[in-house]
């Protein structure tokens, strides 16, 4: 019994401490993308997102983890498409339930 119970703590511990997901990384990244947008949207409604891989997860410092993630997008501005893949390092943390990308 007191193997049981070891067990279902050390189970819950893990799921408590465990990072994001990697769809929580990409919506945290898409979150970012539109909140630094500077010109009140302009760039961010025209940048469309082809594809988001989620390279590598590692946990990080003081709470925070460090995706590497690989982005290809596209861009229409003013009647020009253009479409580039870039890999990036972003930092996450959990705040508010919620796991955002820090600057």
């Amino acid at each position: 019994m007191l193997r049981i119970v070891a067990l279902l703590l050390m189970l819950l511990l893990t799921a408590c401490s465990s990072g994001p997901s990697n769809i929580q990384v990409e919506q945290a990244f898409k979150e970012k993308l539109v909140s630094s947008d500077f010109t009140g949207g302009m760039i961010s409604k025209n940048i469309q997102i082809k594809n988001f891989i989620v390279d590598d997860i590692a946990r990080g410092d003081s709470g925070t983890y460090v995706a590497t993630i690989t982005v290809t997008s596209s861009t229409n501005m003013m009647g020009m498409e253009s479409t580039s893949t870039a890999q990036n390092k972003i930092k996450l943390k959990l705040i508010d339930n919620k796991w955002v990308v820090l600057d």
